[in-house]
């Protein structure tokens, strides 16, 4: 049998408004796997100190995976404070902190979490109104101190325009088509945030400063870095690196040299997203997309179209109603599409609403063929089965007047569907199934039943015809509380199962 420490000593102080509390009561627990567990009471003296011995337990071997909840709390005008809340990965003497426990508290201030290296590599979590006296955390302060966001600004421009740095931010501004987005300048960097700050030993990422003098201190770091393009554009984007770090003197005061040490990201997305919409031509998408319907269709379109392979179904046109480009990043963009395809599978010949999304090579949008990107998902494509039409009694309505909503679903298959009346007036109001707002105001807020449901039965589902459509209505004003005179748009949220869905628009004099 082995002697495992659950809880190493604690000895602490607590203070009101920088005063000692006398006659608190001090309470300590613990909870190792819900088997081992303890609870210790005591109560500060007249200075507010306290302590609690070493807690042990005597197991023949611990567990592969050592978590013991550590908690001490005082009730302090009524409420609970927590002074400390820690996860203990194993079962050493001092092996919370690598150190012994000394805790200063101070009830008037907020809790807070604090990350503390207890290694080179690991790093304990400890939440609570208490700071532990630790000369790591004497050392960070004062280090921290000395560290100002316009520094490590200067220091972040002078890095990104270094040629280390305009090579990585070459990576974030890849051709578009014949169009090179090349990087002349670094204009700016501003709005500099530092958090998860660390005192390091070595630059490599990870290896901390605990007991060892530190050389660096870095920092997970935010920031707006605007450049110049080679085409004279000046753009912004946002700046991200989990650690940044800052070199520090033989005084132990912060150079501001910046080294980064692991992945940084300049996030692009939007400027590319623009740019690649631009440089779209619709024809060459829509050309595209009927390659993909044809050699990889997918199993919602083949049932649709009645066809077991995709060697069985031949798309024979193909017409895109609207493109969009969802996203673009490092060298692809996401593809939105909205149309009709006509195929034929056997003597059956049909014609079906789809959207779908394709991610597409950026470089491949100045070719005459455009290309899937390599390394992303394939391409998905999915039938509109229902359309949903919604149209109020009337156009313009008096202040206080009942609106009335007509709700129809549309079957746009050759073949008898299911519509599961679940959020749909053909069940009345269970849930927030309509989305009603002010046009240049407010949401109109749901104010009805929120039903919990087991999983649907026969009965809650609707059965369409072939081409037909089943029709509701339902007063709006009964759930959606009209209060203010305006012009209002209204639309259909209803759960995801392949619903094409309008909107229709009224007023209140």
């Amino acid at each position: 049998m082995h002697k495992r420490t659950v809880f190493s000593p604690v000895a602490g102080q607590i203070l009101v408004g920088g005063k000692p509390v006398a006659e608190l009561e001090v309470v300590q627990r613990f909870s190792w796997l819900s088997v081992d567990d303890g609870e210790a009471h005591t109560k500060t003296d007249a200075q507010g100190r306290f302590a609690f011995p070493a807690v042990s337990v005597r197991k023949l071997r611990a567990p592969k995976d050592v978590l013991i909840e550590q908690d001490i709390e005082v009730r302090y005008q009524g409420k609970q404070v927590s002074l400390w809340n820690l996860i203990k990965q194993n079962t050493d003497l001092e092996g919370e902190l690598g150190g012994p426990i000394e805790l200063v508290a101070d009830l008037d201030q907020p809790s807070r979490e604090l990350k503390i290296p207890v290694a080179a590599d690991s790093v304990a979590v400890l939440n609570g109104v208490a700071t532990p006296r630790l000369p790591y955390l004497e050392k960070w302060e004062r280090i921290r101190g000395q560290v100002t966001a316009q520094g490590v600004g200067r220091a972040l421009k002078a890095f990104l325009a270094s040629a280390e740095g305009m090579k990585g931010l070459s990576g974030f501004f890849p051709a578009i088509g014949d169009e090179h987005l090349r990087v002349a300048e670094v204009v700016s960097v501003q709005e500099v945030q530092l958090s998860d700050g660390f005192l390091f030993a070595e630059p490599e990422s990870g290896h901390y400063a605990v007991r060892e003098a530190p050389r660096f201190v870095g920092f997970t770091t935010r920031a707006q870095v605007g450049v110049r393009l080679e085409s004279g554009e000046e753009l912004t984007a946002k700046f991200f690196c989990w650690n940044l770090l800052l070199p520090l003197d033989a005084e132990g005061k912060p150079k501001y040299q910046a080294t980064i040490s692991d992945r940084w990201e300049v996030d692009t997305r939007d400027f590319l997203r623009q740019r690649a919409e631009r440089a779209l031509v619709p024809a060459r998408v829509t050309a595209l997309v009927r390659s993909c319907l044809q050699t990889n269709p997918g199993e919602d379109f083949l049932s649709a179209f009645g066809a077991k392979t995709a060697s069985a179904l031949s798309i024979e046109a193909a017409e895109l109603k609207e493109v969009q480009v969802q996203a673009a990043k490092d060298d692809w963009a996401l593809l939105s599409v909205f149309g009709q395809a006509r195929g034929r599978a056997g003597k059956r010949e049909a014609q079906h609403s789809f959207q779908g999304h394709l991610s597409v090579a950026l470089a491949s949008l100045g070719k005459p063929e455009y290309q899937l990107a390599a390394g992303q998902q394939a391409p998905r494509f999915e039938v509109y089965r229902f359309q949903v039409s919604l149209e109020t009694d009337k156009k313009v309505y008096e202040l206080g007047e009942k609106i009335v909503l007509i709700f129809r679903v549309e079957n746009l298959m050759d073949s008898e569907q299911r519509f599961l009346k679940w959020h749909t007036p053909f069940e009345g109001f269970r849930n927030d199934f309509l989305d009603l707002q002010r046009i240049g105001g407010a949401t109109v807020r749901y104010q009805g039943i929120l039903a919990s449901r087991a999983p649907p039965g026969e009965d809650s589902y609707l059965k369409i015809g072939p081409r037909q459509t089943a029709t509701s209505q339902i007063e709006i004003t009964e759930a959606y509380p009209v209060a203010e005179r305006g012009d209002y748009v209204l639309r259909y949220k209803g759960l995801p199962q392949g619903i094409l869905t309008g909107e229709t628009r009224f007023s209140v004099r």
